[in-house]
C-alpha cells in the first residue's frame, strides 16, 4: 500500500530496534538490613522522623539530606514533616540507592516502582506523567506503550523504555502534547475551620483586623500596604471584608504562588473557581489587570492555537505561552 506514513508512525522505531534497549538493573534494598537500621534509631509507635531516617540511611551507607527526603515525600503527596513507616523507609532506601536527587525522571520512576521490580505498568505510567506535569493524547500514548513496552509483556516497561517513550512524547513531532501546572486546592473543611476561628464577631466575614490577626498567627505578619494588596486579590464585592468563598480563594492563591510572582498571582486571582484554568472572559480580565492591550483578532487566533481543544480554556502554562506571543 502506498499511503502516507502518519507522524506517529514516523516517531516510533521498529520493535526489532527497541528489543536491543539494555535493561538497567536497579539494586534492591536488603529488607532485613533496612529493618535493623529502622529499629536502631528507636521508632515511636512504628514511625521515625526525617532526621532519624537520615541516620538510618547512613547505616545502609546511603548519604542524603532532609530536603531530598522531603522531595520524595512531595512526589508521594505527603507533608514534608510526616513520620515514616518501615515500608516507606525501605522505599526511600531503594530510591537513593539508585538515583541522585537531581535525576528527576529516574526519581519519579523509582517512586512509582513500589514493588522494586524495576518496571511499571501503563496505569503507573499515567500517574508518573501526571507527576511530571505532562498530558498527552490517550490514543497516542497507548500506541507508544504497545510499541515500546517489554517484548514479552506489553503491559510493563523498564526504565530505559520509559525514557524512550518520554523522549518521543516530548519531541516536536507530537503537537497534541500539553504541559500543565497543577495547582493545589485547599482542603475545604480546614479552610472553613480556620475562617470560623478568625471570624471573632461571627458575622460570616473577616474584616481587615481579623485578616491581619490571621496572618500574624500564621507567622506571616502584613504591613498595611500588603494588607490592601491581599484584600484586593479576592475581595470580589469590594466591601473590604472577606466572606468564606473569598477567603477560600485567598488560601488557594497563597498556597500556589509567591506574592512577587505577578503573572501567576493575577492568573490565580482571575481563576475564581480554583479550577486551574481561565476561559475567554476571564482571559480578558486577566490581560486588563496586566495592562496588556491586544487586538481582538490577534487574541482569538492565539487562543484558538493554544487553548484546550475541548473547552477553549487556558491553563497557566498555556496562558504564559500566549503572553510571550503577545509580547513578541
Amino acid at each position: 500500500m502506498g499511503g502516507k506514513t502518519s507522524q506517529l508512525e514516523q516517531s516510533i522505531a521498529s520493535k526489532d530496534q527497541l528489543v536491543k534497549i539494555p535493561v538497567f538493573e536497579f539494586k534492591k534494598p536488603d529488607n532485613k538490613a533496612c529493618a535493623r537500621a529502622f529499629e536502631d534509631v528507636i521508632p515511636v509507635n512504628d514511625y521515625i522522623s526525617i532526621d532519624q531516617a537520615i541516620i538510618a540511611l547512613k547505616a545502609l551507607h546511603i548519604t542524603t539530606e532532609s530536603s531530598s527526603i522531603q522531595t520524595i515525600l512531595s512526589f508521594w503527596g505527603l507533608p514534608d514533616d510526616v513520620p515514616l513507616t518501615l515500608v516507606q523507609f525501605t522505599h526511600l532506601a531503594y530510591i537513593f540507592m539508585n538515583a541522585g536527587i537531581s535525576e528527576r525522571e529516574k526519581i519519579v520512576f523509582l517512586v512509582m516502582d513500589t514493588n522494586f521490580s524495576a518496571t511499571m505498568d501503563s496505569s503507573e505510567f499515567n500517574v508518573l506523567l501526571t507527576k511530571l506535569g505532562i498530558i498527552v493524547d490517550r490514543v497516542q500514548l497507548q500506541s507508544l506503550v504497545s510499541e515500546i513496552a517489554d517484548k514479552n509483556d506489553h503491559t510493563t516497561m523498564s526504565y530505559e523504555r520509559f525514557c524512550e517513550i518520554l523522549k518521543r512524547i516530548l519531541s516536536p513531532i507530537t503537537p497534541k502534547l500539553k504541559r500543565v501546572t497543577t495547582f493545589k486546592k485547599p482542603n475545604r473543611e480546614e479552610v472553613n475551620q480556620m475562617f470560623k476561628k478568625f471570624d471573632v464577631d461571627g458575622n460570616g466575614k473577616l474584616d481587615p483586623n481579623e485578616v491581619l490577626a490571621m496572618f500574624n498567627m500564621l507567622g506571616r505578619p502584613l504591613t498595611k500596604e500588603e494588607l490592601v494588596r491581599v484584600l484586593a486579590l479576592t475581595d470580589q464585592d469590594t466591601d473590604a471584608n472577606l466572606n468564606i468563598d473569598e477567603f477560600y480563594h485567598l488560601m488557594y492563591i497563597i498556597i500556589n504562588a509567591d506574592i512577587k510572582e505577578k503573572e501567576k498571582v493575577i492568573f490565580l486571582m482571575t481563576d475564581t473557581d480554583c479550577g486551574g484554568t481561565v476561559d475567554k472572559t476571564e482571559l480578558h480580565e486577566l490581560l486588563d489587570k496586566l495592562q496588556i492591550d491586544a487586538p481582538q483578532a490577534t487574541l482569538d487566533l492565539l487562543v484558538k492555537e493554544i487553548a484546550d481543544e475541548e473547552d477553549g480554556t487556558l491553563s497557566y502554562d498555556m496562558f504564559m505561552t500566549l503572553l510571550k506571543k503577545l509580547q513578541e
